[in-house]
């Protein structure tokens, strides 16, 4: 089985320096910046902004987490950013000044986008996406997820989260055109594909469970994670003690006798090693997921 790298740091709480060394860590175990995106590239960073909501209901992408990236990217002679995502409810400015995040963007000089103008693109399966043309045109689209439990496919992450690269009102249209979960995951997993993010950021310091991705329950989970593989970067540690023991919830992709590439929605049990390497541990025992769902949404 081909792995993938995987960096999970353990970071109990959103102060400041703590959040930027644990990203700090991540990123290098996973093969350091340089080695993912070029300085003179466009970097657009597509955290979760999904509706308003106040930073400690754990709904969008922390504050702390975004202002610790761009520092981390302008630190590193990163010039070229900007921000952006397509919400549930509500505008990207709005959203953000609610949860803190527009006094962020604003103090880098990163602007944020609003994904109004899109692009029709064609799926596998004959029907169509349409896809913000800013997370199109970008040469390097970094996803900051939130960790949270989902109605529709049990939980939202590093796939799920580039949903928010869907225009405005077309959401809704997908959401008929890929009704179950099933179908959604194919889509999922072609969207993914077509916007290509370069690197995947999990921000799973205080997750949500419960009736997620909105109305669920903060839960500290105290954990970053990191990588180049959404599949692979998706990952909780199970209840039990031992670090190489984990549950995936995810798309995990399988193999027919034809060798091409399908999809299935499973929660399964797996030996930590023969998902992923293991570049950087730094747990302890992280706390799991209860669920209790309703709609869904991102």
């Amino acid at each position: 089985m081909e792995k993938s790298k995987v960096a999970v740091v353990a970071c109990p709480d959103y102060e400041p320096a703590r959040v930027k060394e644990s990203l700090q860590k991540g990123l290098e175990a996973i093969g350091g910046l340089e080695s993912l995106i070029g300085k003179e590239e466009n970097i657009l960073l597509k955290p979760n902004l999904v509706r308003s909501a106040k930073r400690e209901r754990a709904v969008v992408t922390d504050p702390e987490v975004m202002d610790a990236l761009i520092t981390i990217l302008q630190e590193n002679g990163y010039e070229n950013i900007s921000c952006g995502d397509s919400c549930g409810l509500g505008t990207p400015e709005g959203i953000a000044k609610e949860a803190g995040l527009k006094e962020v963007l604003e103090k880098h000089n990163v602007p944020l986008k609003d994904f109004l103008t899109s692009e029709r693109v064609e799926t596998a399966d004959g029907k169509f996406l349409m896809i913000a043309k800013d997370a199109l045109d970008c040469d390097a689209l970094i996803s900051v997820s939130k960790m949270k439990t989902h109605a529709l496919e049990r939980i939202t992450g590093a796939v799920k989260n580039q949903y928010g690269c869907i225009s405005g009102v077309y959401k809704k249209l997908g959401h008929t055109q890929y009704p179950n979960a099933e179908s959604f995951a194919h889509m999922l997993i072609e969207l993914n594909q077509k916007v290509a993010p370069r690197l995947y950021i999990c921000d799973g310091i205080v997750a949500m469970e419960g009736n997620g991705p909105t109305s669920g329950d903060p839960v500290s989970m105290g954990v970053l994670l990191m990588s180049t593989d959404p599949i692979a970067g998706i990952l909780r540690k199970s209840a039990a003690p031992a670090p190489e023991r984990i549950f995936i919830e995810s798309i995990i992709r399988k193999r027919n006798e034809k060798n091409r590439c399908s999809v299935k929605i499973t929660r399964t049990e797996h030996r930590f090693f023969d998902v992923i390497e293991r570049t950087y541990l730094e747990i302890g025992r992280v706390a799991s997921f209860s669920h209790s769902f309703s709609s869904p949404s991102r």
